[in-house]
């Protein structure tokens, strides 16, 4: 059983707040989890792996709870907060989900667990108003380390890092700070460390006596919480008992002649899937497929989404992708490829770098990526169009005739 996935599978999605409050009881080493600041210092020396930060590193590696201390020491051991206030330049007042102390370093957590939630410019907004409340309790030799933790996207083969994610970290900060990106999900990417990699680090240390034993009721807890998060934070998929079209299949054929924008298909791995299935095949018509009423996860299109990407898919010589939201929806390159031609595409690909970085990527490296991050508009210099990402590929020699097939020159 996982309690996680039980308690998000009631009528309401599970709450970033909930996700924040567990997070906050890991990482305090005075909660009854027994694991002291090991969450903490795992979390800590991941982010400092992954950017090359040995200050950090040696921070990470001297956490440690104490038997016994001075009882007049003036030592600040670890300190946390949750929904921490903070003012803004604009005179409002920014929330930070979690806020821990340690020493002489202030960690500033801000958690999303959907990658939809995102507000542009939170992470600076919260860090330039956590640098005014030190200044206004005078405590000027405090350094602020600033995490960004947030969804992976998620790929038919895997999880890449998103770029509207790094363009949140992409401020200047003053030497010792650091505002980072870290990913709930394990990606390909060694520059930008996880919060799964972190938990797997810890049981690692612990199978080698590193850390002190995790109770098996902790690490049963642990390892549900890391399905949790690689389930992207849903719950079990009941079947529904209730009257009405959410109990019913349709044929494809079926599909196409309802105009129910409440209604959501179920497609095995999404639009990847989708047009896998519908690729120039009109026997995809007579499929049988299951729709629900409301939202069930990556894997459930809205209807009108459905309709507009599977006409294209048997017909992509004649018909469009005009009005497709694709925002959140990372292809890998064979689909991404094979979209990028398609009529009436309003889209834009992101790439840390831009189209220079992908002019200068390898056709292996272009090849092996199995996602990239789509936006309906060019949030900024790094987000290219799709046709200048075919134009790319097929200078490199890539073209592919359909999702499945291997690359062609």
């Amino acid at each position: 059983m996982n309690i996680f996935k039980v308690l998000a599978s009631g009528k309401h999605r599970f709450r970033e707040e909930f996700v924040s409050a567990f997070l906050a009881y890991l990482l305090s080493p005075h909660m009854d989890h027994g694991l002291g600041s090991a969450v903490l210092a795992t979390m800590l020396e991941e982010i400092a792996r992954a950017n090359d930060n040995p200050s950090l590193a040696s921070l990470a590696s001297n956490i440690n709870d104490p038997f016994q201390i001075s009882l007049f020491s003036s030592e600040m051991a670890t300190g946390l907060e949750t929904e921490f206030r903070v003012p803004t330049a604009e005179g409002r007042i920014e929330f930070i989900d979690i806020l821990v102390r340690r020493d002489k370093w202030l960690f500033l957590i801000e958690n999303k667990i959907d990658a939809a939630s995102k507000t542009k410019g939170q992470l600076l907004r919260q860090f330039q108003g956590l640098e005014s409340t030190i200044e206004q309790e005078e405590n000027t030799d405090m350094s602020i380390g600033g995490i960004y933790l947030v969804p992976a996207a998620r790929g038919s083969e895997g999880w890449t890092v998103m770029e509207s994610a790094l363009e949140e970290v992409s401020f200047q900060v003053t030497s010792p700070n650091f505002a980072v990106l870290m990913t709930w999900q394990q990606t390909d990417d060694v520059s930008v460390p996880s919060f799964a990699g972190a938990i797997q680090a810890l049981f690692d240390k612990e199978s080698r006596g590193m850390v002190s034993p995790i109770s098996a009721d902790m690490k049963q807890l642990l390892l549900a919480f890391l399905n949790f998060i690689n389930e992207e934070f849903t719950g079990y998929e009941f079947e529904r008992k209730v009257r009405g079209k959410n109990t019913d299949e349709y044929s494809v054929s079926q599909l196409m002649e309802m105009d129910t924008p409440d209604l959501y298909v179920g497609v095995q791995y999404g639009l990847y899937g989708l047009i896998t299935k519908a690729w120039r095949n009109p026997d995809f018509l007579q499929q049988t497929l299951k729709a629900v009423e409301g939202s069930n996860g990556w894997q459930y299109l809205s209807l009108p989404q459905f309709r507009k990407v599977a006409t294209w898919a048997m017909h992509p010589d004649t018909e469009s992708l005009d009005g497709v939201e694709w925002r959140g929806k990372p292809f890998g390159t064979r689909l991404l490829y094979l979209v990028s031609g398609a009529k009436g595409l309003q889209m834009y690909i992101g790439v840390r770098g831009g189209l220079s970085a992908l002019k200068s990527m390898t056709a292996q490296e272009i090849q092996a990526r199995n996602a990239w991050e789509l936006s309906n508009e060019a949030r900024t210099s790094s987000w290219f169009l799709p046709e200048e990402f075919r134009t790319v590929l097929e200078e490199k020699g890539i073209s592919y005739d359909g999702p499945l097939q291997e690359a062609v020159s």
